[in-house]
């Protein structure tokens, strides 16, 4: 008995040690990407263990503003250490300039830039050059786009030179609705000069980028995140043509092509980064005033105490222009854009952008038996696309691709790539065969099927090349990178759009946050185990379809909430520790057994 009562303690210790699932709904959230602490590691109120560093943000504005939101969420002991998150540095120097305040430490971490070289008034020339940034965004933004000035007549903006490299760039804040925002930005940028861009140039486009916040706050204090970021990135191009960081965020927006438009911010799966390639698509159809057109839309917002809908407001003033269109037409003719890498301006950066990576089939005939499953489910205006590469046949002969599960908002484009261009397929809408003349023998290299999700909801569509019916297994695509048979499935699986959404996966609705370390464990564990195989598919299906309901049900009742998170522990802790746990487990049932047989033996 002894033995087995040393094995459950064994066992609960180590699951406390490893697993302190029971902190605040946020609270492990915002103290791990602002410090490197948990919720269960405050020694003390007020009082924190060592941090560890943390993954570098291209802006921290969603992460404050993130903040600022779910503050009243927080747990007493967390917000007095997140407390100094939400205020201004405390700078002792400052150098002013037309419209803006530079504050700067003399000395210390948060010094400018080679701060021993001086002007002639003892001024650091890296602050001098920092001023000089802003008021040429200044000049741009405001006097030469046209939009709002964000400082009062009279006043200046405030910018804070600070060590905020190891988290992000920059950060725009406003305490308020009706408060004037500040920026802080990095004061060297020096843990960023090996990404292959200098000081000069980071300074540029964080100054663009920031400064398009404030400017953002000055129409509305509740924007929609996602276009936040994409509009402050697009901007960035816009003010400083030559640095071109922002064609990074390119590259995974094209290998999660299955994500929304408003997938939340992400520099993994390019959300609100990785958009601002639509408003370069705007902007090249109705003139960059488009944009500040959007945003002044929103300063008539009836939307107070919650973000507004952006894609709402882009479909509205797309109705409103000389020739009225949609939402719905434009993101069928982006994506369609988008793979075909067609823009008219910035012509010299075409190579810049990354190549559409889709599904490719390369052995016949395509069915639901086939590696990559032909279809899925697309969220709410996404797109995906599959290639087809003739076989090595010879003779001639057509491809004919049967639809089913085809749902209202699908769009589809077809496309047939030959050795010197790309030459469009006319496609019925109403047709249930999609016909290529020539497939094989024809000089094709390879044919493109698009499909663009150009409705609000979910849509759904399968397709073979024999002629059979095919039903969606389960909802998203196949996971990235997962090596099938018939090629590599790169299109990603269907996440939650909305962070805030109440109708969204119990573990969201558990941990009050789509954005929760141990939900990302979730949907890590999801994509990488369930949706790789039939049973798990299965699953993940099943679950999709009951879940929403129970989310909401318990979403707004703390209890429940607290029962979910207990529930959920075990199997978080065995995701993330797995060794830990089934050693824990074995040396129990090892104990167990010594117990059973000792017991045994006493009764003979």
């Amino acid at each position: 008995m002894r033995q087995l009562m040393i094995g459950t303690l064994y066992l609960l210790l180590t699951l406390a040690l490893v697993f302190p699932a029971q902190a605040g709904e946020l609270d492990d959230y915002y103290l791990s990407r602002f410090g490197g602490i948990s919720a269960m590691q405050l020694t003390a109120v007020g009082q924190v263990q060592s941090s560890i560093n943390l993954p570098i943000e291209r802006c921290g504005t969603p992460l404050v503003r993130g903040l600022r939101q779910d503050w009243p969420r927080l747990q007493a002991a967390t917000q007095i250490v997140l407390a100094k998150q939400l205020a201004a540095p405390a700078q002792q120097l400052f150098y002013q300039s037309t419209h803006f305040v530079v504050h700067y430490a003399p000395t210390g971490l948060d010094s400018p830039r080679n701060a021993s070289q001086t002007n002639a008034n003892g001024i650091p020339l890296w602050v001098v050059t920092v001023a000089d940034t802003f008021e040429s965004v200044y000049a741009t933004e405001v006097g030469a786009m046209g939009y709002k000035d964000p400082i009062p007549a009279g006043q200046h903006f405030d910018v804070y030179l600070q060590n905020i490299g190891s988290q992000y760039l920059g950060v725009t804040d406003s305490s308020a609705p009706a408060a004037q925002p500040y920026i802080t930005i990095e004061n060297d940028f020096a843990e960023f000069i090996s990404s292959g861009f200098t000081a000069e140039q980071l300074l540029q486009i964080t100054a663009a980028h920031e400064f398009h916040h404030a400017i953002q706050f000055a129409y509305t204090y509740w924007f929609d995140m996602w276009y936040a970021e994409a509009s402050a990135t697009w901007i960035e191009d816009e003010v400083y043509d030559g640095v071109n960081q922002l064609y990074t965020y390119l590259t995974p927006y094209s290998h999660f092509p299955g994500y929304s438009l408003n997938t939340p911010v992400s520099t993994t799966t390019g959300g609100g980064y990785g958009r601002w390639i639509f408003n370069r698509f705007l902007a090249e159809k109705y003139g960059v005033s488009m944009i500040r057109q959007l945003w002044e839309d929103t300063i008539d917002s009836a939307e107070k105490g919650s973000d507004i809908n952006m894609l709402t407001y882009i479909d509205s003033r797309l109705n409103k222009n000389q020739n009225p269109s949609s939402l719905a037409t434009e993101f069928e003719a982006f994506a369609k854009q988008l793979y075909l890498n067609e823009w008219t301006s910035h012509p010299n950066d075409l190579s810049r952008f990354p190549t559409l990576l889709m599904a490719n089939y390369v052995s016949y005939p395509v069915n639901a038996k086939s590696g990559v499953f032909p279809g899925g489910s697309l969220q709410p205006y996404a797109f995906a696309a599959f290639s087809f590469t003739p076989p090595g046949n010879a003779g001639q002969g057509d491809l004919v691709l049967t639809l089913s599960s085809r749902t209202p908002g699908i769009k589809l484009a077809l496309y047939k790539e030959m050795s010197s261009d790309i030459q469009p397929i006319a496609v019925d809408p109403a047709a249930d065969n999609l016909t290529v003349a020539s497939f094989i023998g024809g000089g094709i290299r390879k044919v493109v099927l698009l499909v663009i999700n150009t409705s609000s909801s979910t849509g759904t569509i399968s397709f073979s090349t024999d002629g059979s019916k095919t039903t969606i297994p389960v909802t998203g695509f196949p996971p990235l990178g997962t090596s099938m048979s018939t090629g590599t499935a790169i299109v990603a699986p269907v996440i939650v759009s909305s962070s805030s959404s109440k109708s969204c996966f119990i573990a969201t609705a558990a941990y009050g946050s789509y954005l929760h370390p141990k939900v990302q464990v979730l949907r890590d564990f999801r994509d990488r185990n369930l949706l790789t195989n039939p049973l798990g598919q299965s699953f993940v299906a099943w679950y999709y379809r009951w879940s929403p309901g129970a989310a909401r049900g318990i979403a707004d009742r703390p209890l429940l909430r607290l029962v979910c998170r207990s529930v959920l522990t075990p199997l978080i802790l065995t995701i993330e520790h797995p060794l830990v746990v089934f050693s824990g487990v074995f040396a129990l049932a090892s104990l167990g057994t010594c117990w059973r047989r000792r017991t045994v033996e006493m009764e003979r």
